[in-house]
């Protein structure tokens, strides 16, 4: 969902609806109109750079001073300490069943698999996963990237299986 305003950086630490409750039926005003929650497509896995990648210019348009959520529902098998690792050029936080577990304010830095770590005990059935992506002002053309790739693994990085619905 977004995008909401980042301008001057004021979306990081400003809190929208999304970080209160994830509720995808729900709208809100955004930086320009009301928005809603939109679904985002992963890239094709045949381009071993895109794999995972979710490009926020694609889904939601290109933006300058925006703030987006990405959210997920992860299905565990049982109640387990899980990490969720990303990596993004964007100032991000990231939450599991609203725990905050990771907060990044970087621009344009990185990007890499698994540049950020966050560690959460997961319980049995349904689990929230909520991505707060802030894309900044910068005008250059390498500046314009706005997306993240993130999995669920175990402790040492190993994929993780989901059940294949709710409880």
């Amino acid at each position: 969902i977004g995008p909401f305003n980042n301008t001057g950086g004021v979306g990081f630490e400003q809190v929208y609806p999304p970080e209160t409750a994830v509720d995808f039926s729900k709208q809100y005003q955004g930086k320009h109109a009301l928005i809603g929650w939109v679904d985002a497509k992963t890239e094709a896995a045949n381009d071993v750079d895109k794999i995972g990648l979710i490009d926020l210019n694609e889904t939601l348009g290109e933006e300058k001073g925006a703030t987006a959520y990405l959210a997920a529902t992860f299905n565990s098998l049982r109640e387990q300490v899980l990490q969720c690792r990303y990596g993004t050029v964007n100032a991000t936080k990231l939450w599991v069943n609203g725990e905050l577990l990771v907060s990044k304010n970087i621009y344009h830095m990185g990007g890499e698999f698994d540049q950020y770590i966050g560690t959460a005990k997961f319980r049995r059935g349904e689990n929230t996963i909520l991505l707060k992506i802030c894309q900044n002002e910068q005008t250059d053309s390498w500046a314009r990237q706005w997306d993240v790739r993130l999995r669920v693994t175990d402790d040492l990085g190993g994929g993780v299986q989901q059940q294949s619905g709710p409880d």
